[in-house]
């Protein structure tokens, strides 16, 4: 069971996934940027950065195929933002391990999102 939603709570989570993506983008392109340098350098890249670039890969495919598939087993606009909420938090959680990693190898630009509300989570 769902609980109903207000316009004030959908509009909270959308823009907490709005920067939930910029975040784990901007992450993503330093991970990305940081294995092509080592390559560059004729240097081995640190697996734990090969990995996680490839999780985030991954993981977001995934996160695109959720979103695009409609939810056939209730319909309701309230699972949908609630797939929302959830994908926010795995984009978070990857854009943390990443930033943890690129602090731990060096020349990490942190990023944080200073807006971001954990709030309005649904719960069925």
């Amino acid at each position: 069971m769902s609980v109903p939603l207000t316009t004030e709570a959908c509009e909270q989570i959308f823009s907490n996934w709005i920067e939930a993506v910029s975040t784990f983008y901007t992450t993503y392109q330093q991970l990305i940027q940081r294995i092509q340098t080592h390559s560059a350098n004729n240097s081995s890249p640190d697996n734990g950065l090969t990995e996680l670039a490839l999780a985030m890969q991954d993981q977001l495919a995934i996160l695109v195929t959720n979103m695009s598939q409609p939810d056939v087993h209730s319909g309701t606009l309230s699972n949908n933002y609630q797939t929302l909420a959830q994908h926010t938090d795995v984009l978070a959680n990857l854009s943390q391990q990443a930033q943890n990693r690129l602090s731990s190898t060096g020349q990490a630009r942190h990023y944080r999102p200073s807006g971001l509300d954990p709030s309005p989570r649904l719960h069925a």
